[in-house]
Formats: C-alpha cells, sequence, structure tokens
C-alpha cells in the first residue's frame, strides 16, 4: 500500500500514429531509405488523404535545403540520445556523438544496420588509431581478426575518447581519398533514372 504524501505518476497515454509514412523507389516499391529510396509517400490516418513526394525529381536546391533541414534534425536527435544514455555509454560529447553517427554513414547504408558480412567500423582504420597512439599490439593481424569477431571491444575501442578522434580524421581522410580518385559522373549519368519534367 503506498504511502498517501507519496505522489503518484500519471501514467504516460500511448502516443497512436497519425499517419503512414514510407520510402519509396522509382518503381513506387516500399524500401528502406538507403535502398535506392527517391520518394517520400505520406498519409493522414484521420482522412486518408496522400501525397507522395518525390525528392528526386526536386530542384536541386529544393533538395539540399531538404538535406540541410534533415541533417539538423538527426544532429538534434543524435546528441538528445547521448545525453539520455547510461553514463557508460555516453559519448563525451554530443559533438562526439553526431560526428560518429555521421561518419557510419555511406552509400546505400544510412549507418544503423550493417549489410550481411560487414563490419561497419573500418577495423583496419581503428588498428591504425590504436598503433597511432602508441599502444600497437605484438601481432597486429590476429589484433585485427579479434577486432573483426569481438563486436564489443571493437565498439569500446572506437568510442574510446583518446581514439575516437584519430578515428574520425583517419576515416574522412580514406573518404576523401577515395572520392577524388573516383571519376566524376556528369549530371546526366546522375539523372539518368528521371525523367524531365514536361
Amino acid at each position: 500500500m503506498s504511502d498517501s504524501n507519496t505522489p503518484t505518476t500519471p501514467a504516460r497515454k500511448t502516443r497512436e500514429a497519425v499517419a503512414k509514412k514510407e520510402y519509396r523507389n522509382a518503381a513506387g516499391v516500399s524500401v528502406d531509405i538507403d535502398e535506392d529510396a527517391v520518394s517520400l509517400y505520406y498519409e493522414s490516418l484521420a482522412d486518408k488523404k496522400s501525397t507522395l513526394i518525390e525528392v528526386g525529381k526536386l530542384a536541386p536546391e529544393v533538395q539540399l535545403m531538404l538535406a540541410l533541414f534533415g541533417a539538423s534534425t538527426l544532429a538534434t536527435n543524435v546528441a538528445t540520445q547521448n545525453r539520455s544514455a547510461e553514463p557508460s555509454e555516453q559519448l563525451p560529447s554530443d559533438v562526439d556523438a553526431v560526428n560518429t553517427r555521421f561518419g557510419r554513414m555511406d552509400v546505400n547504408n544510412w549507418g544503423i544496420k550493417a549489410p550481411a558480412g560487414r563490419v561497419m567500423i573500418d577495423v583496419d582504420i581503428l588498428a591504425e588509431s590504436i598503433v597511432e597512439l602508441n599502444f600497437a599490439p605484438p601481432d597486429l593481424e590476429a589484433f585485427k581478426a579479434e577486432l573483426r569477431t569481438n563486436d564489443s571491444l571493437r565498439s569500446e575501442l572506437r568510442n574510446n575518447p583518446q581514439v575516437l578522434p584519430i578515428y574520425d580524421r583517419k576515416i574522412t581522410e580514406k573518404k576523401l581519398a577515395a572520392a577524388s580518385a573516383a571519376p566524376a559522373k556528369s549530371l546526366a549519368d546522375l539523372l539518368a533514372g528521371f525523367k524531365p519534367a514536361a
């Protein structure tokens, strides 16, 4: 029996869905955001009205505005999650959490899942970061093999305050090097899958 002087916490109402949202590909099939999605389907459950926002057909300037708004929203969500996490799971700064989350994103990978057989943390870069900190293991290849199979160790080392900035710098350098080495596609090639507006 509760003490009459003990304040009670009112039960929170469960929020009911008010809309149905789907990412869709060029064929109109519902897909994950990183599976060739080109549009957003939005349906109001109250009146059953719906719309299809074909992002791929919007002007580049509008796409950039949407991208910036999305980046701002994601950064805010990640920072909030970092502050709400258990102390042992928090990164030293919300900025570290934001950089880590955006650093996981890549072509066809939103950054919250790893395709089959893929380790989301770059083991080679992680090992290089450890070496740069003068903590080189006696057998580097055996150490990398352990990192590939030990999820907990891989994650803890990746998020270590000493390792974090070095890893992020090396990942950024690797991505920039790959981007500069890749041949630039023409605008026509990039938009080949979309028909120009009539």
